[in-house]
């Protein structure tokens, strides 16, 4: 239990505004890549971040839906790979900056 609420403090953090124009958001290219080339399958990632059915990881993975922070730390588990390596440094300008 305390590592995952530790996770969600990491992803709450590394999602806040990073510097000027920089934040970071999950790299959607890697997640498709890298459950491609393990063979997991939609259902069992969708099982994994208990949802109810496929079509709602799809819809994740394909941006449609954004991945929200406590389902980070589940595929860092199934994937087997450091946080940082899901995460893309991104230079869009934040809701509020653009607003500007």
């Amino acid at each position: 239990m305390l590592k995952a609420q530790y996770a969600t403090l990491i992803m709450s953090c590394l999602f806040r505004k990073c510097g000027e124009d920089m934040l970071f958001e999950v790299d959607l290219e890697k997640i498709r890549f890298s459950r491609g080339k393990m063979g997991v399958t939609k259902t069992k990632m969708a099982q994994a971040l208990h949802l109810s059915g496929t079509e709602k990881y799809t819809r994740r993975e394909s941006g449609e839906y954004k991945l929200q922070a406590t389902e980070i730390p589940v595929l860092v588990q199934v994937f087997h790979m450091p946080m940082v390596k899901i995460l893309a440094l991104s230079l869009r300008k934040s809701k509020e900056e653009a607003a500007k």
